[in-house]
């Protein structure tokens, strides 16, 4: 017995009782996928480039992003951030160019340990990672910034 789903391209197909693959993307529209258990996963990434001091993180693109420090940032948005009562987290890795020195404004619903901001890495080339999650669709971000890896 074979089940096929859009047999024109045959994107997703289960015969007998090997495992089901899929051929294409599975998009779940902000519904649950319980009890999971995954296996040499990837997380998808985004290059934003800085456009005017501003960085654009669109979270139905990725939830990690690499941004090359060109340019000061002066402001970070966030897009499709998904809705209160979910946890969400974003990785974004900024990399000084090697001109170095360039500045990041962080935006006020970022919330640090200890109530601090910090600074990122000036040196040239030098890569610093944010990590931040939020549960109130984006109000908060809790943050912390891993610095100057070499």
């Amino acid at each position: 017995m074979a089940l096929v789903i859009d047999n024109a391209n045959t994107k997703l197909s289960k015969t007998g009782l090997a495992d089901i693959t899929v051929g294409d993307n599975l998009t779940f529209a902000d519904n649950f996928v319980k009890k999971p258990r995954l296996q040499s996963y990837a997380v998808a990434t985004d290059t934003p480039t800085i456009i005017a001091g501003t960085v654009s993180l669109n979270l139905d693109n990725a939830n990690a992003f690499q941004v090359s420090l060109t340019a000061n940032v002066t402001s970070i948005s966030l897009q499709n951030v998904p809705a209160s009562g979910r946890l969400v987290e974003i990785a974004v890795q900024f990399t000084q160019d090697a001109t170095g020195g360039r500045t990041v404004a962080w935006p006020t619903s970022f919330k640090w340990q200890g109530g601090m901001a910090p600074t990122v890495s000036s040196t040239a080339n030098a890569r610093d990672i944010l990590f931040a999650l939020t549960v109130d669709g984006g109000a908060t971000w809790n943050c912390s910034l891993a610095k100057d890896f070499r």
